[in-house]
């Protein structure tokens, strides 16, 4: 089948592919658990810092000299540590910045991959009309042979000539549909949406009939 009309616009499907794309996801989770790392291991090397107080209603329990109420603020801070934050830090950068790396290397393959499908769709599709014009014109020449070939005017091999000129006509013209068919369903499968390949079948306004391949008879 072939739809005549175009399909949707490169900067839709690319879109949907990048959104849609499962290994993109993946490495998105990836990255994202880096940069978890990486403020963990960054928020232990920060000094903690709390404040308390605390206020006695018991003032008979209290000395002279002692306050019935107290407020403070104190830091703490490691000193030594089993596990080297610094370097924990600077592994989370870099396998950080590494998926990053290639997840925009993976986003232009999508993209380019995606680019590259569609291409070969409207190009079949486009082919499609003009065999379709091929082929009328192979079939008025098959006509005009076997008028010829009644009326002595042409010979069995002209009338073979033609025949197999309308049949290599029709067989491009399914190979077309073919082609329309394979890059439909790989631009679907790079841009992550197999599922809608009935869909795109379904509201196909062109089909090919075996029948239709009268040439190949």
């Amino acid at each position: 089948f072939v739809q005549s009309t175009p399909a949707e616009a490169l900067e839709k499907w690319i879109g949907q592919g990048l959104a849609a794309h499962p290994a993109l996801a993946v490495l998105d989770a990836k990255r994202q658990q880096s940069r978890q790392v990486e403020t963990i291991s960054k928020a232990a090397l920060r000094p903690e810092v709390f404040a308390f107080g605390s206020y006695q209603f018991n003032r008979d329990a209290l000395t002279v000299v002692e306050p019935d109420w107290i407020v403070g603020v104190a830091v703490r801070f490691t000193l030594l540590d089993r596990l080297d934050r610094a370097s924990l830090i600077a592994a989370s950068r870099s396998a950080s910045s590494g998926v990053e790396a290639w997840q925009q290397q993976m986003r232009d393959d999508i993209a380019t991959l995606i680019e590259k499908r569609w291409r070969e769709l409207e190009q079949a599709r486009k082919r499609y009309p003009q065999l379709e014009s091929s082929i009328a014109l192979a079939q008025e020449n098959v006509k005009l042979r076997e008028k010829g070939f009644r009326e002595g005017l042409s010979t069995s091999l002209d009338l073979v000539d033609a025949r197999l000129a309308l049949a290599r006509a029709e067989i491009d013209r399914a190979q077309t549909a073919r082609d329309y068919v394979v890059a439909l369903a790989e631009l679907l499968a790079a841009s992550g949406q197999s599922e809608r390949f009935p869909e795109f079948a379904a509201r196909a306004d062109i089909r090919i009939a075996r029948a239709q391949l009268s040439g190949t008879h």
